[in-house]
């Protein structure tokens, strides 16, 4: 827990974004179903966070909320070496490497 309350509210904002983002991407029809479990573990993380920020997130049970985001990480670890998007890993890091002209 945070003791600063702005703090509280700025890393409330700053996970908040994340989490309506998952939302919104989870609600749209044309997102597929590998997409909607990760979107859905961003936006259940990024509540997570927010209620860590806060004296109430104290009582919340720990073991669901390390369960979540162990799955969560072995999704997305999974996800990143089964499904790896538009380009080869070696095209992925080179495009991100390269500096936007």
């Amino acid at each position: 827990m945070i003791a600063a309350n702005g703090l509280r509210w700025i890393l409330t904002l700053m996970f908040a974004a994340p989490a309506l983002y998952g939302l919104w991407r989870l609600a749209r029809p044309t997102t597929g179903l590998t997409g909607r479990v990760g979107h859905l573990l961003h936006a259940a993380m990024g509540v997570l966070m927010i209620a860590m920020a806060w004296p109430w997130g104290m009582d919340l049970a720990v073991a669901p909320q390390v369960v979540l985001f162990t799955a969560g990480a072995l999704w997305f670890v999974a996800a990143s070496l089964v499904w790896p998007g538009e380009r080869s890993r070696s095209g992925a890091v080179r495009a991100a490497g390269r500096t936007p002209s």
